[in-house]
């Protein structure tokens, strides 16, 4: 704002303006010298603010690049963590591979131990029903054996003996015959003997003076010798004696002829050897 100045060259003050003109001089506001103060303000303002800008920027430019450095190095030590951690894992992934590994053969002999239990359970259980057949099989044969020395009669002993021949089979291995054991009467001792049998009654007389008694009803079963020979009386009807293998007198036991029939019915004397038959002859009788 302009004030009141002396008169250039005078040194005395103007005149004073008038109160009207004083207020329109107060209501006029001229900055004429304000311009280059203004355009200076605002160059500086600007500097200022692009220095500030470059300040801020340089700032944020050094924070960012600072922060992504960061980054990088964070990244870098995770990297470096993890690798680490994948180094000290390697160790830990092939002991936890051993360890199920040995799980796994520990669950495979514990399979094999089991079976080799369920195996030994059922050879235990095994023998035990094979003792229990087997002591089974035993007391069945020995059942059998007692049936069969029933069957087969007394044995009969090493000597002479004579008997009445049930059976014969010559076909069998070793060859058999059945033979009724018994005694052989002659003279009055054979008629004293028939009389007690009930044969004949006290005062008849026995034809032909021999007599024999069968034993009561036991029957024995003998081996034959393969080479035992059998001596027939009348063979054929002929006279005199003949000798046959024990084969071709098992025949003769099956013949209808009189001879045969004969031959079937008179008692044998018997020679036994070592437990087998080795000869028999045909004793006539009555």
């Amino acid at each position: 704002m302009r004030t009141p100045t002396s008169a250039p060259g005078t040194g005395e003050r103007a005149p004073a303006a008038s109160p009207a003109r004083q207020r329109r001089q107060q209501d006029l506001i001229v900055l004429p010298e304000a311009r280059p103060s203004r355009r200076w303000a605002w160059i500086a303002a600007i500097a200022a603010g692009v220095l500030v800008a470059l300040v801020v920027g340089g700032a944020i430019g050094y924070a960012v690049a600072d922060g992504r450095a960061d980054d990088r190095a964070a990244e870098a030590a995770a990297a470096a963590r993890l690798d680490a951690e994948a180094a000290a894992l390697e160790p830990l992934g092939a002991a936890q591979q051993q360890v199920a590994a040995m799980e796994l053969q520990v669950i495979r002999l514990e399979d094999k131990v089991e079976r080799q239990r369920q195996g030994n359970q059922v050879i235990l259980a095994t023998r035990r029903e094979t003792r229990a057949q087997l002591d089974e099989a035993r007391a069945d044969l020995a059942a059998a054996n007692a049936d069969l020395r029933a069957l087969q009669g007394p044995t009969v002993s090493d000597g002479t003996h004579i008997v009445k021949v049930v059976a014969a089979g010559p076909s069998q291995s070793p060859q058999r015959i059945v033979v009724q054991a018994g005694r052989w009467f002659t003279g009055p001792q054979a008629r004293r003997a028939a009389i007690e049998d009930g044969v004949i009654v006290t005062g008849q007389r026995l034809p032909h003076r021999r007599y024999f008694r069968p034993s009561d009803g036991v029957w024995s079963t003998v081996d034959v010798s393969p080479t035992a020979t059998v001596t027939v009386r009348r063979w054929a009807g002929s006279l005199g004696t003949r000798t046959v293998s024990f084969a071709e007198f098992e025949r003769i036991l099956r013949g209808d002829a009189p001879w045969a029939r004969r031959a079937a019915h008179d008692p044998y004397w018997i020679t036994v050897a070592g437990g087998d038959v080795t000869s028999m002859q045909q004793q006539r009788y009555p």
